[in-house]
């Protein structure tokens, strides 16, 4: 591996150990994609997360599961500052308008399912430019 790539992901928030897990299982490209989209060191599990946005625990699960993820194990560090940041912003906009949790999730869910759609739609115009640029490439 190019000392560069391995520089920039850890600039990103890639550890030795995924570095080189990645390396040897063959998805070293999946982690720099990964890294590039989500960068962050991934410090917090779900019980830290809720503790350092100031959230019960519960209500962050739900979050998250609002938002389109899966559950995540208990005491698995998946979390980066950024998504502590964004669940504080969560908690301040619902007590700011003194929302309720109910309606905190559902407008969570609607702006995720939007946010979803317009990626789909980002992703197949990227597959196509991409799809058009391999034809250029094996006609020239």
């Amino acid at each position: 591996m190019r000392e560069e790539l391995r520089v920039r992901l850890v600039e990103l928030g890639a550890d030795d150990d995924d570095i080189q897990r990645a390396e040897e299982q063959g998805w070293l490209p999946l982690l720099a994609i990964d890294r590039m989209l989500m960068p962050g060191r991934r410090t917090y599990d779900l019980a830290a997360l809720a503790a350092a946005a100031g959230l019960d625990e519960e209500l962050a699960r739900r979050l998250w599961r609002a938002v389109g993820f899966p559950d995540v194990p208990p005491g698995v560090p998946v979390f980066t500052d950024r998504d502590v940041d964004a669940a504080r912003l969560a908690l301040a906009q619902a007590a700011g308008g003194d929302v309720e949790q109910g309606t905190l999730l559902q407008q969570v869910r609607v702006i995720s399912g939007s946010l979803a759609r317009v990626a789909s739609v980002e992703a197949d115009g990227l597959a196509d430019e991409l799809a058009d640029l391999q034809r250029v490439v094996h006609i020239g």
